[in-house]
């Protein structure tokens, strides 16, 4: 099992923010599907990173750039918009 952090700030505000309004009952439809996909996809990339709903890859031009693999998992399979990750 592995552990997950929200590594910027952003993003750290970004969760606990979800969370408040999901645990008061105050987010928006777009923002429960986002908490919903969130959550499903720090489940299954803490057991297995390369679970191949999240069609794991890392990416090539960020590697190079940041010097650390670069990964990327999407959110939802099958859409043009679909959500993704962005993970070290």
């Amino acid at each position: 099992m592995f552990k997950i952090r929200m590594g910027i700030p952003e993003m750290q505000d970004l969760w606990e923010n979800l969370e408040k309004k999901i645990q008061t009952k105050t987010a928006n439809k777009n923002e429960a599907k986002l908490f919903k996909l969130l959550v499903s996809c720090f489940k299954k990339l803490s057991a297995d990173p390369r679970y191949p709903g999240l069609c794991t890859h890392d990416i090539e031009a960020l590697t190079k750039r940041y010097g650390i693999r670069v990964w990327e998992s999407y959110l939802e399979n099958h859409k043009s918009g679909a959500g993704r990750i962005f993970w070290v």
